[in-house]
């Protein structure tokens, strides 16, 4: 039998407040598992037991864990603290948990500094500067970088720890702020970003939506449109393109 161990930012009740009882049972990969004969736990990633917890697993995953953004000191601290009793683990020849996605590429998705990884390896993404916690001293000082950055026009400020739109900020006029723009900067100087801040060139295509493709392995096994909502340039309304059952 199977030990699976998902890694969540909340509690299970509290995950389940979040489906409809009939989608909870029927649906969700934790039921559909547990009907397979599997053994599930789900665990706050932030547990005080939660390294014990994983050693004494077969599989672990993340389920829920999108919070991390609110926390991403605490949760890098996990990832590290996971990968070092890992090797640990390992080097005693014990066998060890897999773990789905490997620490590694949750520490590199996790901050959006990858994206210069990504142009390196040849693909194209919007003109980005990130600049460090210690790089935004003040409003006027940030500003003078935006400008530097793009004298006019249009630019997208967020964090580099971030997701579903979380703290993004759209300036329509960097030759003109506005008063939420400067109340936006005023954040970032404060410290509440909690990472660093990406500057991006603003690209109008966002209006068209984008897609996310999704593989289990190296099977494509569902693809989402992402448009966004009228008169908004975060967030997104989604329509399904291919999908179905997956056999896990």
């Amino acid at each position: 039998m199977k030990r699976v161990l998902f890694l969540a930012s909340v509690p299970p009740d509290i995950i389940e407040q979040y489906v409809a009882d009939d989608d909870w049972s029927n649906e969700m990969l934790p039921s559909r598992l547990s009907e397979m004969g599997a053994s599930v736990t789900i665990k706050r990633w932030a547990d005080e037991d939660i390294v014990a917890a994983l050693l004494d697993h077969d599989v672990a995953s993340f389920l829920w864990a999108e919070d991390y953004i609110r926390h991403p000191t605490a949760f890098a601290q996990f990832l590290d603290k996971a990968e070092a009793a890992l090797m640990a683990h390992a080097s005693s020849k014990s066998q060890i948990p897999r773990i789905i996605n490997s620490i590694a590429l949750v520490r590199w998705n996790m901050d959006k500094k990858y994206l210069f990884d990504m142009q390196s390896a040849g693909f194209d993404i919007p003109r980005t500067e990130i600049l460090s916690e210690d790089q935004l001293p003040s409003v006027s000082a940030l500003h003078r970088q935006i400008h530097l950055f793009q004298s006019s026009g249009s630019v997208v400020l967020k964090p580099s720890v971030s997701a579903s739109s979380t703290h993004t900020h759209l300036i329509r006029e960097v030759s003109a702020l506005s008063a939420d723009d400067l109340a936006y900067l005023e954040a970032c100087t404060q410290g509440c970003l909690k990472s660093s801040l990406v500057i991006q060139q603003f690209e109008p295509a966002i209006a068209l939506g984008e897609y996310s493709f999704i593989f289990i392995g190296d099977r494509l096994t569902h693809v989402t449109l992402k448009v966004p909502k009228q008169g908004e340039n975060r967030r997104y309304q989604t329509q399904n393109i291919i999908g179905g059952p997956v056999d896990l």
